[in-house]
Protein backbone atom coordinates (compact mmCIF):
# COMPACT_ATOMS: atom_id res chain seq x y z
CA UNK A 1 0.00 0.00 0.00
CA UNK A 2 1.46 3.45 -0.95
CA UNK A 3 0.59 6.37 1.82
CA UNK A 4 -1.29 9.39 0.81
CA UNK A 5 -2.42 12.25 1.93
CA UNK A 6 -6.20 12.64 2.56
CA UNK A 7 -5.94 16.31 2.41
CA UNK A 8 -3.63 18.89 0.12
CA UNK A 9 -0.12 19.42 2.75
CA UNK A 10 -2.11 17.08 5.05
CA UNK A 11 -0.55 13.77 7.14
CA UNK A 12 0.25 11.14 4.66
CA UNK A 13 -2.25 8.02 5.84
CA UNK A 14 -1.21 4.55 5.31
CA UNK A 15 -5.04 2.18 5.00
CA UNK A 16 -4.65 -0.84 7.65
CA UNK A 17 -3.40 -4.62 5.07
CA UNK A 18 -6.07 -6.98 4.16
CA UNK A 19 -4.57 -8.98 6.69
CA UNK A 20 -5.15 -6.73 9.53
CA UNK A 21 -9.09 -6.54 8.54
CA UNK A 22 -9.64 -9.79 7.87
CA UNK A 23 -8.17 -12.39 10.14
CA UNK A 24 -8.39 -15.63 10.21
CA UNK A 25 -10.61 -15.25 13.24
CA UNK A 26 -12.91 -12.73 11.64
CA UNK A 27 -11.97 -10.75 15.02
CA UNK A 28 -10.78 -7.97 12.91
CA UNK A 29 -13.64 -7.40 10.59
CA UNK A 30 -16.09 -7.51 13.71
CA UNK A 31 -13.91 -4.80 15.45
CA UNK A 32 -14.07 -3.04 12.19
CA UNK A 33 -17.73 -2.94 12.13
CA UNK A 34 -18.18 -2.41 15.64
CA UNK A 35 -16.03 1.15 15.37
CA UNK A 36 -17.73 2.39 12.15
CA UNK A 37 -21.10 1.44 14.13
CA UNK A 38 -19.97 3.58 16.92
CA UNK A 39 -18.81 6.38 14.56
CA UNK A 40 -22.15 6.39 12.98
CA UNK A 41 -23.98 6.46 16.49
CA UNK A 42 -21.98 9.43 17.90
CA UNK A 43 -22.05 11.02 14.44
CA UNK A 44 -26.25 10.97 14.45
CA UNK A 45 -25.65 11.91 18.08
CA UNK A 46 -24.05 15.14 16.76
CA UNK A 47 -26.38 15.71 14.42
CA UNK A 48 -28.97 15.82 16.45
CA UNK A 49 -27.81 18.41 19.15
CA UNK A 50 -28.32 21.89 17.49
CA UNK A 51 -24.95 23.70 16.32
CA UNK A 52 -23.55 26.23 18.36
CA UNK A 53 -25.05 25.48 21.30
CA UNK A 54 -22.86 25.32 25.01
CA UNK A 55 -22.85 22.06 26.71
CA UNK A 56 -25.14 22.01 29.68
CA UNK A 57 -22.02 22.43 31.88
CA UNK A 58 -20.87 25.09 30.36
CA UNK A 59 -24.27 26.69 30.78
CA UNK A 60 -24.84 25.85 34.25
CA UNK A 61 -21.29 27.37 34.76
CA UNK A 62 -22.45 30.60 32.77
CA UNK A 63 -25.72 30.77 34.75
CA UNK A 64 -23.94 30.28 38.24
CA UNK A 65 -21.40 33.58 37.69
CA UNK A 66 -24.69 35.27 36.28
CA UNK A 67 -26.26 35.13 39.51
CA UNK A 68 -22.80 35.96 40.99
CA UNK A 69 -22.00 38.97 39.01
CA UNK A 70 -21.97 42.12 41.26
CA UNK A 71 -20.69 45.74 40.70
CA UNK A 72 -17.19 44.50 41.20
CA UNK A 73 -14.74 44.78 38.80
CA UNK A 74 -13.67 40.69 38.86
CA UNK A 75 -17.15 39.68 38.98
CA UNK A 76 -17.79 41.23 35.97
CA UNK A 77 -14.84 40.39 34.33
CA UNK A 78 -15.19 36.76 35.25
CA UNK A 79 -18.50 36.73 32.72
CA UNK A 80 -16.84 38.54 30.08
CA UNK A 81 -14.06 36.38 30.03
CA UNK A 82 -16.14 33.49 30.06
CA UNK A 83 -18.05 35.01 27.02
CA UNK A 84 -15.22 35.61 25.53
CA UNK A 85 -14.02 32.24 25.38
CA UNK A 86 -16.95 30.39 24.21
CA UNK A 87 -18.08 33.44 21.47
CA UNK A 88 -19.23 30.44 19.31
CA UNK A 89 -21.46 30.31 21.15
CA UNK A 90 -22.60 34.01 21.06
CA UNK A 91 -25.87 33.33 20.32
CA UNK A 92 -26.89 31.23 23.33
CA UNK A 93 -24.72 33.31 25.42
CA UNK A 94 -26.73 36.46 24.71
CA UNK A 95 -29.90 34.29 25.03
CA UNK A 96 -29.10 33.17 28.57
CA UNK A 97 -28.09 36.89 28.95
CA UNK A 98 -30.89 38.39 28.14
CA UNK A 99 -33.47 35.93 29.95
CA UNK A 100 -30.97 37.00 33.25
CA UNK A 101 -31.57 40.78 32.48
CA UNK A 102 -35.22 40.07 32.27
CA UNK A 103 -36.49 38.01 35.21
CA UNK A 104 -38.32 39.96 37.84
CA UNK A 105 -36.29 38.62 40.88
CA UNK A 106 -32.74 38.90 39.52
CA UNK A 107 -31.62 41.60 41.66
CA UNK A 108 -31.17 45.59 40.55
CA UNK A 109 -27.36 45.45 41.29
CA UNK A 110 -27.01 42.42 39.48
CA UNK A 111 -28.56 44.16 36.54
CA UNK A 112 -26.36 46.93 37.08
CA UNK A 113 -23.20 44.53 36.55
Amino acid sequence: MIPFAMTRGGPLWLPPSRAEVLDESGEGMTKLIDGLRTRSALRQKRALRPRNTLHDDDRDVFEDILRGVTLDRAKVKEGMVFAMDHAEHAGEIVHTLKEALTLPETAPLTKLG
